[in-house]
């Protein structure tokens, strides 16, 4: 059974792996796994640690579309279905 997790585990890590590359490229991805590595989660301890994980990339994302946002010009953000205004 624990070897079995264990493989799990590896399929889990490598399907978020391509799944992230795929999302935010792999410079973007490299920055992602650098931070989580800073506050103890790294990649290969990802399937144990989802919560974390799920946190942190969130807490990444917000963070990278409010800079993401703020570039934009005001009359694009309006006419942009991707970011609904308030």
């Amino acid at each position: 059974m624990k070897r079995d997790m264990d493989e799990f585990d590896k399929l889990l890590a490598k399907t978020i792996d391509k799944t992230i590359r795929y999302v935010m490229g792999d410079q973007n991805a490299l920055i992602a796994y650098y931070y989580l590595e800073k506050i103890s989660c790294p990649s290969r301890e990802t399937p144990k640690e989802l919560d974390v994980f799920s946190k942190t990339l969130r807490g990444l994302l917000e963070l990278i579309e409010g800079k993401f946002q703020a570039s934009l010009p005001s009359w694009k953000m309006q006419s942009c279905k991707a970011f609904p205004q308030n």
